[in-house]
């Protein structure tokens, strides 16, 4: 049967809203869940850390021991999240959450994981060069506030067990987040 229900999984994997109908997609919006068939950071973050779990286990499991394990974890989370974005079409936001894995990815892998400011700045100075007028759109400050707050979250709070660290930054996530998207959007 041609459900209308049926453009929603490619529009959440892939951002493909063209089989979602208007007003199927007005009620996404008013609900305050249409950045969630939107291509996020979240989906390149999750698509890496897949790609991550896949490099500890070429690496621990298969016996290619031939360099560091974070070397092997980092450029499967980078093959994994490019092969994402290049799925995904590689729109502005794709590209901005991809440039921040690749400078968070080399941060870590070249030891700089100390200075948080110093990576995202990178970060931030990269995505400026590539397109100057990404700071007008509401993405890139959201992009970077989550970014921020993530980080900021597990380096305070790298002593909590894992589901401590995601129940924290959820919140703090939350807390950035609501008045910024208030601010930017009046929901």
């Amino acid at each position: 049967p041609d459900l209308p229900s049926a453009g929603v999984i490619p529009a959440l994997v892939l951002a493909d809203r063209s089989a979602i109908p208007h007003d199927m997609w007005q009620r996404f919006r008013d609900a305050g869940t249409g950045h969630l068939l939107a291509i996020s950071g979240l989906h390149v973050g999750l698509v890496a850390a897949f790609g991550a779990l896949f490099g500890r286990f070429m690496w621990r499991v298969i016996g290619i021991r031939h360099g560091p394990r974070a070397l092997w974890m980092g450029i499967a989370s980078l093959v994994a999240a490019c092969a994402y974005a290049a799925l995904a079409g590689f729109a502005l936001p794709t590209v901005r959450a991809l440039l921040m894995l690749i400078v968070a990815v080399v941060a870590l892998l070249r030891g700089y994981h100390r200075n948080l400011f110093d990576a995202l700045g990178a970060a931030f100075l990269l995505l400026l060069v590539i397109d100057p007028l990404s700071v007008l759109s509401a993405g890139f400050w959201l992009s970077f506030c989550s970014v921020t707050a993530i980080a900021i979250g597990l380096r305070a709070h790298a002593h909590f067990s894992t589901w401590q660290q995601v129940l924290w930054i959820n919140a703090a996530m939350g807390l950035v987040l609501a008045p910024l998207s208030h601010l930017l959007f009046g929901q």
